[in-house]
């Protein structure tokens, strides 16, 4: 009887011991993305809406659609570390994560999902023919690591792919935050990006 309750009682301190060390390990964890303002366990969502004006100029605006936890997307942990591993090689005028043709298809197939489930009433309207306003998107994994962003994190940005593919260069942008010109030079990034590795990039029809 003494041996068995003292098995128990070895087994709830091993219990213990590993509970408080997660817990401490996670206080550290958020303790340093705090401080380095690097969240690489986040995954923002954003769409990018370009606005004409006059005279050459445009209005940025960013919205965002979710920001959720990575692993509510990406389950597979292999994934993840290829993830983390494009973020590693991202620098300042260089935020679009790039992968393998063999796994570009499924990490960012997996963040189609998620938009196609926000999504999925517009199209069922289509589908039954019900008048819909729809357009086609596309979408990337991006990491900007320049001086002026707030915070690092794991982004998708989403913008008409007409829009895209005809980023202006050379235009007068009215911003609705002043660290909004690193998403601009962004933008004008992945236009050409969108030409080196068009993989790295997937389209979706949003209908609303």
């Amino acid at each position: 009887m003494g041996e068995f309750l003292g098995d128990i009682w070895k087994e709830l301190l091993i219990g213990l011991i590993t509970f408080l060390l997660g817990y401490f390990w996670s206080q550290l964890k958020s303790l340093k993305e705090w401080n380095s303002k690097e969240f690489r366990d986040k995954i923002n969502i954003s769409l990018n809406i370009l606005e004409p004006l006059e005279n050459n100029e445009y209005k940025l605006e960013i919205r965002t659609l979710l920001e959720t936890k990575l692993k509510l997307i990406i389950h597979n942990n292999k994934v993840k570390d290829l993830i983390n591993k494009a973020i590693d090689e991202t620098k300042p005028g260089k935020p679009l994560l790039i992968f393998k043709k063999k796994d570009a298809f499924y990490i960012l197939n997996a963040i189609l999902n998620q938009l196609a489930n926000q999504f999925s009433n517009g199209i069922l309207k289509k589908d039954l023919g019900i008048p819909v306003t729809s357009e086609w998107y596309t979408f990337c994994l991006t990491y900007e690591k320049e001086q002026n962003v707030r915070m690092q994190k794991l982004r998708v940005l989403i913008i008409k792919r007409d829009l895209l593919k005809n980023f202006p260069d050379n235009s007068v942008f009215v911003l609705e935050s002043f660290n909004h010109d690193v998403r601009i030079q962004t933008l004008q990034i992945l236009k050409q990006e969108l030409k080196e590795h068009p993989h790295c990039f997937m389209n979706i029809e949003l209908c609303q």
